[in-house]
């Protein structure tokens, strides 16, 4: 499924305190919107649910404990010559979960 309907998303772990570091990996996901999680009024944040694969995400420089809560993950990023310049929708990973062959996450943004 991830190979024939995932797209390149960016997963980012912040390290550091005063000035955040980040680990960045370039990997092919599958994820879709949810819905919505009402903040106030009529604000609304929008939930995604984004799929990776184990095997494609151990081949990475990624932690090897997978995504926590907190970590980002970039949808419709900008890649150029294999690198992410930026851009696409910065979403927070709420709920992460490995299964068997990847892992599961539930993030908003």
């Amino acid at each position: 499924m991830i190979d024939r309907r995932g797209a390149l998303v960016v997963l980012r772990r912040p390290s550091g305190t005063m000035l955040p570091t980040f680990t960045d990996v370039i990997v092919k996901a599958f994820w879709r919107e949810t819905g919505s999680d009402t903040l106030a009024g009529n604000a609304a944040q929008r939930k995604f649910s984004v799929i990776v694969a184990a095997d494609a995400l151990a081949e990475t420089a990624y932690p090897a404990d997978g995504p926590m809560k907190g970590d980002l993950v970039i949808i419709k990023p900008t890649i150029a010559n294999g690198a992410w310049t930026g851009g696409g929708q910065t979403l927070t990973v709420d709920s992460p979960g490995e299964r068997p062959t990847g892992w599961w996450m539930e993030a908003k943004g």
